[in-house]
């Protein structure tokens, strides 16, 4: 996880072995913590990104069947996600029209989307998407993304 973290971040390439090494030259601290208490899965993975005493993000994943890993919590939503390739995280207003509109832009811009999970905290409240595309998204085509009706936030993600 360490690795994937900072692979994203680092112009410099970034193994499993010298991940640990490239987090403590740049000031990272890194806990791992083990618990046998996962209530709703056999196995369960979360990745928490802190900021001071803020957590800024918190991902937790786990593996259904025999190896296809899902991303299972994003933050506060629920919801089960492919972890690879080009991945787009919207987060949103939930009222009707975002799904088709993100659709349109996608399509317009010739970006094919290979999976759509979607979550959301309460009726008409916030709502999350994770995209998974099979090209990457321009910066065009983000921002044109992040100016649709109800559309609060969008990042994109290479796994």
């Amino acid at each position: 996880m360490l690795k994937g973290v900072l692979g994203t971040f680092l112009a410099e390439p970034v193994n499993e072995v010298s991940a640990p090494a490239l987090a403590r030259e740049r000031g990272l601290s890194v806990k791992e913590v083990k618990t046998s208490e996962t209530p709703d899965f056999t196995s369960l993975v979360t990745l928490r990104l802190r900021c001071g005493k803020m957590i800024t993000t918190e991902v937790a994943g786990t593996i259904v069947g025999k190896r296809e890993p899902r991303l299972v919590r994003v933050d506060k939503f629920e919801l089960e996600a492919v972890p690879e390739g080009f991945m787009l995280v919207l987060h949103n207003n939930d009222e009707p029209g975002v799904i088709g509109n993100v659709g349109l832009t996608l399509g317009e811009a010739h970006v094919n989307i290979a999976q759509f999970a979607l979550a959301r905290d309460r009726a008409r409240g916030e709502a999350l998407a994770l995209v998974n595309v099979d090209t990457p998204a321009s910066a065009e085509v983000l921002d044109r993304l992040r100016k649709l009706p109800n559309v609060r936030r969008v990042h994109q993600v290479a796994l």
